[in-house]
């Protein structure tokens, strides 16, 4: 999980960026290698790997916990393919229930303009008021 982090966390700004573009005629970024070429020359390195720690935060956590589920379900009901398809469902809908809340995060953390934010946890304050 963690080492997976090192090359989801680079990815999942760039596609959060490329998402975030909502108007066509308006697009800062023209696809995934541009994002990287003004996001490295608005902050650096640094910023390219912006909202890491929080993708780790949902990741790891959601990973572990969907493979304890998944593997204590099928020792407990078997492998036929209907437990096999329950078990992966029930411990993917667990793994989101424990990635959502850092994945709004690492999302609004991510898009947020260069600065306004010191900190991932300067957004938790944000959210608890909505």
């Amino acid at each position: 999980g963690a080492y997976m982090v090192t090359i989801l966390g680079p990815g999942e700004r760039v596609k959060c960026l490329l998402q975030m573009q909502m108007d066509k005629k308006q697009r800062k970024y023209k696809g995934p290698l541009d994002v990287i070429s003004k996001t490295y020359r608005e902050g650096g390195f640094r910023t390219l790997g912006k909202g890491t720690l929080v993708t780790g935060l949902r990741d790891v956590p959601g990973s572990g916990l969907f493979f304890v589920l998944y593997e204590y379900l099928i020792s407990k009901y078997g492998e036929s393919p209907t437990c096999i398809t329950m078990a992966g469902g029930v411990a993917g809908v667990l793994m989101w229930f424990v990635g959502v809340p850092p994945d709004v995060i690492k999302t609004l953390y991510q898009t947020a303009p260069h600065g306004k934010y010191k900190s991932s946890l300067q957004i938790v304050p944000e959210l608890v008021i909505y």
